[in-house]
């Protein structure tokens, strides 16, 4: 058996649950026996995900009087660097000082394990850490790193399993491992021989986990309702479920980019273009730096929709495309995207040869349903 695979597996099972934070129980200096801590989190969390992080940080220094020593400090901490980085003129800065965030909430967390090794609140912590670890070490390509700090998180999320009914934050991860355990695979086949090794899952089964950490769960909420349009979207290729999801994440959170990004490509899918042309127009004035090719693509996706001018939807998907070449990261869906409405475009025009080499490369880059069956398959001229 290839230890590569394996490993990349590992690494990608880990990279789903991004943007965690739990709730425990058990010890005097825990979060849910201290109401006052609790909701300093909550506040400093919501103002984090809504860019509004000098108030985040008075929650947080307020926390830290009341929980000196617990994880859950430096890990509020991350939350407030992670999100900066849309705003910030070095975001590599801010991701330098969400590492140093997370590091501190390991070394808090692994503590609190030594005291009490089945601590459910000290085993999220240390579960959120390592994950969030081990994903800032994958994206800089330092593999080595990334490996040895997701075996530890895997660990840690494996323990959670049995946790879940006695603290619901667990829904969260164990949702998320459910469902991404048997829909992964099936994406990505070269996976498929080593599923073995994996304790398995049951992709309704974390939908509904997930529905149960979105209704019950405190900090993992809008993890979890981030998931449910994600999930329900692309994978499930069920747009008009995840939009009352989607709507909300723009309600609660208003500023946050990734989340009108979300909000935007739901209701494209579905071609409602006033409440697109509507977030893109918000986009576009938000004070968050959002990136030229996400830009060019949905203004040239609107437009089509709105039943514009062809060549000024294919000048903006060319546009997007251009911006691609820098080298970004993680780009293959947007990219799918950009080939996907560049081949409607030309289809519609009747160039019967571009638009069938356009199609073939769509599809061929197309890592969700949603795209090849909505966007390229079944689109309506």
């Amino acid at each position: 058996m290839s230890s590569k695979y394996l490993k990349r597996y590992i690494i990608a099972i880990l990279l789903s649950f991004s943007c965690l934070i739990g709730i425990g129980q058990g010890n005097e200096n825990n979060i849910s026996s201290n109401p006052e801590a609790s909701d300093y989190i909550q506040k400093a969390l919501d103002k984090a995900y809504n860019l509004e992080f000098d108030t985040a940080k008075l929650y947080r220094d307020s926390l830290s009087m009341v929980l000196e020593d617990h994880p859950a400090v430096p890990l509020v901490g991350f939350y407030i660097e992670y999100w900066k980085k849309y705003v910030s003129d070095d975001p590599e800065v801010e991701m330098q000082k969400s590492l140093e965030y997370l590091q501190e909430t390991a070394k808090r967390a692994d503590e609190g394990l030594q005291k009490n090794s089945s601590d459910p609140e000290m085993n999220f912590m240390a579960l959120a850490a390592y994950g969030f670890i081990t994903e800032h070490y994958y994206r800089k390509n330092q593999n080595l790193k990334a490996i040895s700090k997701a075996k530890i998180a895997y660990t840690f999320m494996k323990k959670g399993f049995s946790m879940q009914d006695e603290y619901s934050e667990f829904f969260y991860t164990t949702g998320l491992y459910n469902f991404y355990r048997e829909v992964f695979p099936n994406y990505h086949s070269y996976f498929k021989p080593f599923m073995w090794f994996f304790k398995s899952g049951d992709e309704d089964l974390g939908l509904e986990q997930l529905e149960v950490a979105y209704n019950q769960a405190t900090f993992t909420r809008v993890e979890a309702l981030n998931y449910l349009v994600h999930l329900h979207m692309h994978y499930e290729d069920d747009p008009e479920k995840s939009l009352k999801w989607s709507k909300e994440l723009v309600e609660l959170y208003p500023n946050n980019p990734r989340f009108i990004g979300l909000a935007l490509e739901n209701y494209c899918v579905l071609g409602r273009s006033v409440e697109a042309r509507r977030l893109l127009e918000k986009m576009k004035n938000s004070s968050a730096k959002q990136p030229a090719e996400m830009l060019d693509f949905f203004e040239g996706y609107v437009n089509e929709l709105e039943g514009g001018d062809l060549q000024y939807s294919l000048n903006k998907y060319e546009e997007a495309m251009e911006e691609l070449k820098s080298g970004k990261e993680d780009t293959d869906h947007l990219e799918s995207l950009i080939l996907a409405g560049t081949y409607r475009v030309y289809d519609r025009m009747g160039d019967k040869e571009k638009s069938q080499k356009h199609k073939k490369r769509a599809l061929d880059k197309a890592k969700y349903p949603l795209v090849k069956n909505r966007m390229i398959l079944s689109y309506h001229k």
